[in-house]
C-alpha cells in the first residue's frame, strides 16, 4: 500500500536481463518482505523490533532497514544485537533530515550505516552524516539533472506510485541503504562468510573525502567489484557477460514518477 518498500526492494532484486524496466543489485537474492510501517511510512520502535527478530526467526541472512528513529531504543537495540548474534547482517540508512546526526538503528555498532552520494560522489544535501558512517552508496538527487539526460538524478525503480504501477525516480538515503544490501547478498551468494561480510564491503570502499574513515563519507564509496574480488564472480567476468545484453525492443514511453525518501 506505499511505493517505498517496492521500490527499496527493486534496488536490491529488480528482475534483470529481462529487456524490460531496470536492473537490481542482486536479481536472483530471495525477498522476505516484512512490513514494519504503515501506508504513509509511519511507524514505530515495538513494530520494528519485532519485524527485525521475525526475520531472523523466518531465515533472513540479511535485514535492510530503510527507516529511521530519531532517538534509541532499547527493543530496536537488543533485536540488532539478536540479529548480529545469528549471524545476520543488518543494513540501514542514516536518514534525511540534513543534520549531523545518524538516526537509529543505523548508529548501533551491530548495523552497517548507509549515507547518500549524488553524481558527483558528493554527500548529498539530505543526508545524515555523523561518525556512525561506514559507507556511502547512490541515493539519488531530485533536485539535479547532472547527466544532462533529461530527466531528474533519481534511482529508477519500479513500484506502485499514485495507485499506478510504474517507474519511480526516487532519493534518499534509503535508496542508497538496498544498494549495500544487494552488494551483500552477492557476497553471500559468492561463498563469503556472514561473519566477514561487513569487512569486505567496509575493506574494498573506494575512499572519499578525508583519507581513511570521515563522519561524511564513512570508509568511502560502496565498491561491488572489488569487494567480490577473490569469490567466484571474479572468475572470467569479462567473457562471461560480453555479449550477453540484449536489448530487445525497449519500450520509447513509459509511466513516470518521481518521490522524494
Amino acid at each position: 500500500d506505499g511505493w517505498h518498500g517496492t521500490h527499496v526492494a527493486g534496488v536490491v532484486a529488480q528482475a534483470t536481463n529481462n529487456n524490460e524496466g531496470v536492473a537490481g543489485m542482486a536479481p536472483r537474492a530471495a525477498i522476505l518482505p516484512v512490513k514494519v510501517l504503515d501506508a504513509r511510512g509511519g511507524g514505530n520502535s515495538l513494530d520494528l523490533a519485532l519485524g527485525i527478530r521475525w526475520a531472523v526467526d523466518n531465515g533472513a541472512q540479511i535485514i535492510n532497514m530503510s527507516l529511521g528513529l530519531d532517538e534509541p531504543s532499547a527493543m530496536v537495540q537488543e533485536a540488532c544485537q539478536y540479529a548480529a548474534s545469528k549471524g545476520v547482517v543488518l543494513i540501514a540508512a542514516t536518514g534525511n533530515d540534513s543534520a549531523e546526526r545518524v538516526q537509529y538503528p543505523a548508529a548501533y555498532p551491530s548495523v552497517i550505516a548507509v549515507a547518500a552520494v549524488d553524481l558527483n560522489l558528493e554527500v548529498t544535501d539530505y543526508s545524515n552524516v555523523g561518525p556512525e558512517v561506514d559507507l556511502v552508496a547512490p541515493g539519488g538527487d531530485l533536485s539535479q539533472d547532472q547527466d544532462g539526460d533529461g530527466l531528474v538524478d533519481g534511482v529508477m525503480q519500479a513500484a506502485l506510485f499514485e495507485g499506478e504501477w510504474q517507474y519511480v525516480l526516487a532519493e534518499g538515503t534509503s535508496i542508497a541503504t538496498p544498494h549495500v544490501s544487494g552488494a551483500a547478498a552477492l557476497l553471500l551468494a559468492n561463498g563469503v562468510p556472514p561473519s566477514q561480510v561487513r569487512d569486505r564491503l567496509l575493506g574494498s570502499a573506494e575512499d572519499l573525502g578525508a583519507p581513511g574513515h570521515d563522519p561524511y563519507t564513512g570508509w568511502g564509496l560502496l565498491d561491488p567489484v572489488k569487494a567480490l574480488e577473490d569469490t567466484t564472480a571474479s572468475v572470467n567476468e569479462e567473457d562471461r557477460y560480453s555479449g550477453s545484453w540484449d536489448q530487445g525492443d525497449v519500450p520509447t514511453e513509459q509511466p513516470m514518477g518521481c518521490a522524494e525518501r
